[in-house]
């Protein structure tokens, strides 16, 4: 018998063709499942390998043994007649077609399905946001040519223009490169706020590379003149300092975003990143038909590179409304705008009450002709969450936009935002952690993160990186408030937390940790403190009254009542005739601040006047979690001042027990306003016995 018929009558050929198919099917099957199952990305090549290896084993085997009724035997050892390999030919074939159904339904199934790449689940949005999911989109990989992770740092164009006021419209190009590159998932892409942060330490190339942990370097620039713009560009491998791309693109201005669409396609393909065409398309769109918008919008962009509070959005909104009456169709700068109105309304400076309706008046009409993408989700998001305060609706538009701008640095941030005011502090982080790997040098993100740690019980690894921030950001206030409030929170290092703090200026003191005067207070220091917090006063007459309001405390807990009193007389007076001329109260939450005023009330004997405060306060509708717990401590102070010091005892505690609060037992200690009140009351005792006396 020919060797072509012995291997047929085995079944060999149909063992090899059972196992090529069965195989294929797999490592599909692997390779779909996979990152659902948190497989690492080595798990296939592993597969790939073993069946490989596995493959001529399996014919040998079958060539050399058969399964018969009494199990495996050699071949040699089984009578010619007594065989069964044509029964198991045809199970062989059933198990091959089977197989190849199954395949054949995976490749329909597969272009049917979207990209699972770009793809997050939307379908329990409102419930349980897949964050998992997102924070993967876009994951660094490994470059081909360094340990370096696969991604760009786009340093800041220089503006080459004779005209210095073109310094917006080159800071404009280099943030919609950055944006039209994040935009590809396969691509680490490092924000703006680092690269402006890295462009002022003037590294070398290479240093850059390590310090972002990216495998390259954009350098660029941009000269305009009259209706010509020249931008050009060079790309460098950052292990290396090697030019590895170079060009000049000389057009007409309005072809701008022709110029930054091919850079980013460019750098892509310089990159073997992959593109889907649907990122191609993105990518491709200009964002305006008119450069006079263009430069407004640039100019109002600006403003976001620092934060301004009211004062910026009250500056970038005539900005953007003259770029929309330029181009009606101009979507990002309709977003921007729909921020900028309820950021108004958010910070209070609102007075006429206009700003949410001018919001949902654009956000109908981004609506109306750009309905179903991420910039009317982005904005619709952005209303949610500073207009309507819907936190959970705001999540799920957000969400929603983040499919198709995974990368966006803004989203991400807002995104954690919204976590975080809904106590889910899980998401919230790992938002944030993918927000720090492409914004490595803001100290915002990095603080941010540190403080949703803290809230959800990570108190240790708070620390841990607020030190390391404040090695990394050692003159930013916020970091250094975080150490501060950390080391007191911890082991009620209150030394430690005083000598971070005073390398802040008084005023940073003041405005970022009033409770540092309260924990700097002694009898011999106090009227040295309180002329310290007097020199803070400005015009500004709420600003004067929080000055007023820092006083009052000190000289209560000092034991200087009729002091404390005529303070305190002198805020309730203003407040009164602020809110008796129509005036809105500050901020954008009243409950906390009701609650405080009833406190001065009860310090001002004009219990009238409280009872009216905490009526106002459980009227108030405040479901932030900030705003609650601040109204319940405050109102715990306010009701020990009244002389219910076991009521109040019990709201404080309620605010130490729970885990979303920054009260610590600790603050217990080091505060003087808990032993002010509380220092008969035994619960209060045992818990500052159990921290304070050796075991």
């Amino acid at each position: 018998m020919s060797i072509f018929k012995e291997l047929k009558r085995r079944n060999v050929f149909r063992v090899a063709v059972a196992y090529l198919v069965v195989g294929w099917l797999l490592l599909q099957v692997i390779d779909t499942l996979g990152p659902l199952l948190d497989f690492p990305e080595s798990f296939n090549k592993l597969l790939f390998y073993a069946l490989i290896i596995g493959f001529l084993p399996t014919l040998l085997f079958s060539w050399a043994f058969e399964l018969t009724p009494e199990g495996i035997k050699r071949e040699k050892d089984i009578q010619r007649d007594t065989s069964i390999t044509h029964i198991t030919a045809k199970k062989l074939d059933y198990i091959t077609l089977g197989g190849l159904v199954l395949v054949a339904g995976l490749i329909v199934w597969q272009q049917l399905t979207p990209n699972q790449d770009t793809l997050l689940d939307t379908e329990t949005l409102s419930d349980t946001l897949q964050t998992e999911t997102s924070t993967k989109v876009g994951s660094p990989v490994k470059s081909h040519n360094s340990d370096l992770a696969l991604g760009v740092a786009v340093l800041p164009f220089d503006n080459l223009s004779a005209n210095s006021d073109n310094k917006f419209f080159a800071g404009g190009v280099h943030e919609d490169v950055l944006t039209q590159l994040s935009k590809i998932n396969d691509l680490r892409v490092i924000s703006r706020t680092s690269m402006l942060k890295v462009a002022e330490k003037n590294m070398e190339v290479t240093e850059i590379g390590k310090h972002l942990g990216v495998s390259h370097v954009l350098e660029g620039s941009v000269r305009r003149a009259g209706d010509q713009v020249r931008v050009t560009v060079q790309l460098i491998d950052a292990s290396n300092d090697n030019h590895i791309w170079a060009e000049n693109f000389d057009r007409k201005l309005d072809d701008i975003f022709a110029i930054q669409s091919e850079i980013a396609i460019s750098i892509a393909e310089q990159l073997k990143a992959k593109i889907t065409p649907e990122q191609v398309a993105s990518i491709n769109q200009s964002l305006t038909s008119s450069t006079k918008a263009y430069d407004l919008y640039n100019q109002a962009r600006s403003h976001t590179r620092s934060w301004r509070g009211a004062d910026g959005f009250e500056a970038m909104q005539p900005l953007l409304e003259k770029a929309i009456e330029l181009d009606p169709n101009f979507v990002q700068a309709e977003v921007m705008l729909v921020e900028v109105y309820g950021r108004l309304l958010w910070t209070g400076s609102d007075q006429t009450g206009e700003a949410g309706t001018k919001a949902k008046a654009v956000l109908e009409r981004i609506k109306s002709m750009h309905p179903d993408t991420a910039d009317y989700y982005h904005a619709k998001g952005n209303y949610h969450y500073t207009v309507e305060r819907d936190y959970s609706q705001a999540l799920v538009e957000l969400q929603k936009a983040l499919i198709n701008k995974p990368n966006d640095i803004e989203l991400l941030n807002q995104m954690a935002a919204a976590y975080k005011r809904l106590n889910r502090f899980d998401e919230g982080i790992r938002i944030l952690e993918k927000a720090a790997s492409l914004d490595p040098d803001n100290p915002l993100i990095a603080s941010e993160l540190v403080g949703q740690l803290a809230r959800n019980n990570q108190l240790n690894e708070a620390l841990i990186r607020a030190e390391k921030n404040l090695d990394r950001f050692p003159n930013d206030t916020v970091v250094v408030v975080n150490v501060a409030a950390f080391n007191i929170a911890k082991n009620g290092n209150k030394a430690k937390a005083i000598e971070v703090l005073e390398t802040l200026s008084l005023k940073d003191r003041f405005q970022f940790f009033s409770n540092y005067f309260a924990l700097k207070l002694t009898p011999q220091n106090a009227e040295s403190l309180i002329r310290d917090v007097e020199s803070l006063r400005e015009e500004d007459p709420w600003q004067s009254i929080g000055i007023d309001i820092q006083v009052t405390f000190l000289r209560r807990l000092l034991g200087q009542t009729d002091l404390a009193k005529q303070r305190a007389n002198k805020v309730l007076t203003f407040v009164e005739e602020w809110t008796a001329s129509g005036k809105p109260l500050i901020g954008n939450n009243h409950k906390p601040l009701y609650a405080f005023l009833s406190y001065l009330s009860c310090l001002a004997d004009d219990h009238q006047l409280h009872e009216k405060y905490v009526e106002l306060m459980e009227k108030e509708t405040a479901a932030e979690y900030g705003s609650m717990i601040n109204a319940k401590f405050n109102y715990g102070l306010a009701l020990a001042e009244c002389g219910d010091a076991s009521a109040g005892w019990s709201l404080i505690e309620e605010v130490v027990n729970d885990r979303t609060s920054t009260l610590s037992d600790w603050d217990l200690v080091v505060y003087p306003v808990y032993a002010h009140y509380f220092s008969q009351i035994p619960e209060y005792l045992e818990r500052v016995k159990a921290l304070t006396q050796a075991p």
